[in-house]
C-alpha cells in the first residue's frame, strides 16, 4: 500500500512532538493492515509548491520524529520513503537547483529514496537539468546509501492518451498549459515517454525496485483541470489506445523481470 504524509502545514510542530498522538493512531491502523506500507513522508519536498518544506531543519526533526513514534509502536510492515520531486519546473520556479541531501533524515530513517518522473527523459529546456538527470541524482544518492529507489510517482505528463495529443504543461517550460496541441501516433508516444522511461528503469534495476505509475484521466479532477492552475496533465490512461496497451503489456508481462500479484504476493514483499 502507498501512503503519503503531507505535512507542510504543521512541519515545526511535528518535530516537537504535538502531533504524536496522531502519529500513534497511524501507527495502529497500519499494523491491522496484513500488507506492506511505503510512507512517503513530506513527499516532494524539494518542490517549490511544498514551500512548507523550505525549513531543511524543520523537515528532518519531523520526519525523525514520525519514524521514532511509528518505531516505539513496533510497527513492522511500515517501510518509510524519502522522496524528492526530481522535476525541472521546481527548478524554473526557484531558477536554480537545491542540493537535495540538504533534506535527508538521515540513514538510520529512511528505508528508500523516492522520485517523481513527468517529463520526457532527455528534453531540455531553459538551461535546466532533464528528467533524466534529475532521477540520476537521487539513483547516484541511493547507490551510495545502498538504499532502494521508489519511482513514486510517474505519468506522461501533456499527453493525452484519449484524443492521442501533446499539448503545452506550463508558460515556465514549453508555453501556455493545454496550448500548442500536436497529434501524436502511439509509437511517437511510446518513444518519446514510454520507452525511455522503461529502459531508464532496466538500466537501474539494481537500485530501481519499484514503481507507481499514475493510470488517472488528470482532466476530470478539478484540480488538475481547466484553467491549469497546477499545469496541464491530460489523460495517462494507457488502456485507452490498443496499441499503447499492448506496448504496455508486453513491458509488464515480462515476469523475469517485473512482480506479478499471487496469493502469496505480500508475503514476499514483507520479507
Amino acid at each position: 500500500s502507498g501512503t503519503k504524509i503531507w505535512a507542510a502545514g504543521g512541519l515545526a510542530d511535528i518535530g516537537v512532538g504535538a502531533y504524536d498522538q496522531n502519529i500513534r493512531l497511524l501507527a495502529d491502523f497500519c499494523k491491522t493492515i496484513k500488507r506492506p506500507v511505503y510512507l512517503r513522508i513530506g513527499y516532494e519536498f524539494d518542490g517549490a509548491w511544498n514551500s512548507g518544506y523550505a525549513s531543511k531543519t524543520s523537515y528532518i526533526l519531523a520526519f525523525r520524529r514520525i519514524v521514532e513514534v511509528m518505531r516505539e509502536q513496533a510497527v513492522s510492515n511500515v517501510a518509510f520513503v524519502w522522496q524528492a520531486s526530481a522535476s525541472a519546473l521546481d527548478d524554473a520556479i526557484d531558477g536554480s537547483h537545491e542540493n537535495i541531501q540538504h533534506w535527508y533524515p538521515g540513514d538510520a530513517y529512511v528505508d528508500w529514496l523516492g522520485l517523481s518522473w513527468f517529463l520526457p527523459a532527455d528534453e531540455v529546456r531553459h538551461g535546466l537539468p532533464s528528467q533524466r538527470m534529475l532521477a540520476d541524482e537521487v539513483v547516484t544518492m541511493a547507490r551510495l546509501k545502498n538504499k532502494p529507489v521508489m519511482i513514486a510517482e510517474a505519468a506522461p505528463q501533456g499527453y493525452d492518451l484519449a484524443r492521442m495529443t501533446k499539448a503545452n504543461i506550463s508558460p515556465l517550460w514549453d508555453g501556455d498549459a493545454a496550448q500548442s496541441r500536436v497529434a501524436k501516433t502511439a509509437q511517437q508516444v511510446w518513444q518519446e515517454w514510454y520507452r525511455p522511461f522503461f529502459e531508464y528503469i532496466h538500466a537501474n534495476a539494481d537500485v530501481i525496485r519499484a514503481v507507481a505509475y499514475i493510470n488517472a484521466e488528470w482532466d476530470a479532477q478539478p484540480l488538475w483541470s481547466a484553467p491549469y492552475g497546477q499545469g496541464y496533465w491530460g489523460d495517462s490512461r494507457v488502456q485507452l489506445n490498443p496499441q499503447i496497451r499492448q506496448y504496455w503489456l508486453d513491458e509488464v508481462l515480462q515476469s523475469w523481470f517485473w512482480q506479478h500479484g499471487g496469493a502469496d504476493l505480500m508475503e514476499q514483499l514483507l520479507e
